[in-house]
């Protein structure tokens, strides 16, 4: 088995970025349902669907994510462990963090809670990303569009981000300023600590933006 420097297998080093990863990502997700100043627009989705289905929130997250993983494996992104991870645990982290998680009072903690969310979660995001074993359904489906496309990750993030709001307001979800924050500002905050990781995926060699 490969080792690192330290001694510590890679596998195993790349596991626990994987879990990490996601347990960090449910934290930013749970901070900013807590923060009630609009959603990110897939959570938006997610929400609209829990009060639909009468489900819990991390139940909505799940079966969402099974959708996004369908669409990413039609842009030829392979699901990894990762994948799978961030789509069950995901749910079942959210739902165990978010009870213990109060509310904040008053705009200035609800704001703080919001932007904390935002740096979490895509801190979170990105960690999963670098251990290579696979991103979230999301992330999957936005390096496929970024790989095939044209445009830059931020870019491809935020088309996604506005489709999921579009879906999420009509199923019912909170749309508010958060929203509007986490959708313009998940995709560039992604790339930054994904070149802090030194992890930005390549572009697919063979695709013709002709």
């Amino acid at each position: 088995m490969a080792e690192r420097a330290s001694g510590v297998p890679a596998g195993l080093d790349r596991g626990v970025r994987l879990l990490v990863g996601v347990f960090l990502g449910a934290v930013g997700y749970a901070l900013t349902l807590r923060a009630n100043l609009g959603l990110g627009p897939w959570h938006v989705l997610q929400q609209g669907l829990a009060e639909q289905l009468e489900v819990s929130i991390g139940t909505a997250s799940i079966l969402v994510n099974v959708a996004l993983l369908v669409a990413a494996i039609a842009l030829r992104e392979r699901p990894g462990v990762g994948t799978v991870a961030a789509t069950v645990l995901g749910g079942v982290f959210l739902d165990a963090v978010l009870p213990a998680l109060g509310h904040p009072h008053g705009t200035p903690a609800e704001v703080a809670a919001l932007v904390a969310g935002l740096v979490v979660m895509s801190f979170g995001g990105a960690l999963y990303m670098s251990a290579l074993l696979g991103s979230s359904p999301l992330d999957a489906v936005m390096t496929g569009v970024y790989r095939w496309t044209p445009l830059s990750l931020h870019t491809a993030r935020l088309g996604l981000e506005i489709a999921g709001l579009t879906l999420g307001w009509w199923a019912g979800g909170t749309v508010g300023i958060g929203s509007a924050v986490i959708g313009l500002g998940i995709g560039p905050a992604l790339h930054a600590w994904l070149h802090l990781l030194r992890s930005v995926p390549e572009k697919a060699p063979t695709a013709n933006f002709a």
